[in-house]
C-alpha cells in the first residue's frame, strides 16, 4: 500500500491525487465487501482451503494481466 500511495504521489498531477487515492483505496479495500461473502460460501461449499486457492488464482490473472498491460503501453527507449 506504501509503495502504490508513493507511485500515485510521484507519477501524477498534484490535482488528480485525491481522486486516484480514493480510487487505490476503494480497489484496496472496497473489494472485500464482495471478496469475503463469496470466500466463506466457497469454504462452506468446498473447503476451508478453496478460498485461498481461489485468491491465489485470482493474483495470478491480476499479475499476469498487469504485466501484459505494462509491455503494452511502456515507454520505449
Amino acid at each position: 500500500m506504501t509503495a502504490t500511495t508513493a507511485i500515485v504521489q510521484v507519477g501524477t498531477r498534484r490535482d488528480m491525487h485525491g481522486r486516484l487515492l480514493a480510487l487505490q483505496t476503494m480497489l484496496m479495500l472496497g473489494t472485500t465487501l464482495i471478496g469475503g461473502p463469496i470466500s466463506g460460501w466457497l469454504a462452506d461449499l468446498i473447503n476451508t482451503r478453496a478460498p485461498i486457492i481461489f485468491g491465489g488464482i485470482v493474483c495470478l490473472v491480476s499479475a499476469a494481466f498487469g504485466y501484459l498491460t505494462a509491455r503494452k503501453y511502456a515507454l520505449k527507449p
